[in-house]
């Protein structure tokens, strides 16, 4: 199904931090729709490779585009999954992003051969060796080769992956880490993130947005002051230089459609 509306560098007037190419919006009426095109430009995209490597998200709004993913008769074989972030609970635990990647997503493939999950969580390290151990594999391992794909999502604060608002490290210039140690007060776990100088890496950004709460943070990141502190989503899409596309549903995009000239499609 194709977008409601579509949403291109130097048509829609988007503030940036000069940076005019490379950026696309794609509307959808609905949340399974949206997972479905996803779902496509990801096959497309990965029909394309012999080898490949992608960042990919936790949390639930990825669920639908990850079930439509797995019933494509796909060659999973040279295949690597990095998870964006990963809150460092056991797998089985329902807060582990690994534990639903394997359940929605890789576990649903019928193929015998499977893409590899690059493990975050290790039962009996603690929260900085696992920091130490997950930077040493991104850095020897796993970008050799760029990463072919971040896919991201945004969530209602701007934070992406979980690099989230207020914490300056998440910014600052001199912060060369593939991997970052976060510890939020209102939570009894640590979670690791890719920084942005990780998701940097990748050929190409992707996010997929969903629900009529992203909708101002979407719209912020958009349009809003620059403050990257306060809306961390912001960073990637007013700083990265390759290829940004955005499939989000139409109650998401709420504040484009009403703020801006509509391009339909």
């Amino acid at each position: 199904m194709p977008p409601l509306y579509f949403y291109q560098s130097g048509i829609l007037s988007i503030k940036t931090n000069n940076r005019t190419e490379n950026f696309s919006i794609f509307v959808f009426n609905d949340h399974e729709s949206m997972s479905s095109e996803v779902a496509d430009y990801f096959v497309k995209l990965h029909n394309e490779k012999k080898e490949r490597c992608y960042i990919i998200p936790g949390g639930t709004t990825p669920e639908c585009f990850y079930s439509r993913l797995a019933e494509e008769q796909l060659d999973w074989s040279k295949t690597t999954l990095i998870l964006s972030d990963e809150r460092l609970v056991e797998v089985r635990n329902p807060l582990s992003n690994a534990g639903l990647i394997q359940k929605k997503f890789i576990g649903l493939i019928k193929s015998k051969v499977k893409p590899y999950l690059t493990a975050i969580y290790h039962e009996g390290m603690t929260p900085e060796q696992m920091c130490i151990t997950f930077s040493k594999i991104l850095n020897d391992d796993l970008f050799d080769k760029r990463p072919d794909l971040a896919i991201l999502g945004l969530g209602d604060d701007g934070h992406t992956a979980s690099l989230f608002p207020g914490d300056y490290r998440i910014v600052e210039k001199n912060f060369d880490d593939y991997c970052v140690m976060i510890k939020n007060d209102r939570e009894n776990f640590f979670r690791l993130s890719l920084t942005f100088n990780c998701l940097f890496l990748a050929k190409e950004i992707l996010f997929i947005i969903s629900g009529i709460e992203k909708a101002e943070a979407l719209s912020n990141c958009l349009n809003g002051e620059y403050n990257p502190i306060k809306w961390p989503a912001q960073y990637v899409l007013r700083n990265y230089e390759q290829q940004v596309n955005i499939f989000c549903d139409k109650s998401a995009a709420d504040s484009i459609i009403n703020n801006h000239k509509i391009i339909k499609a």
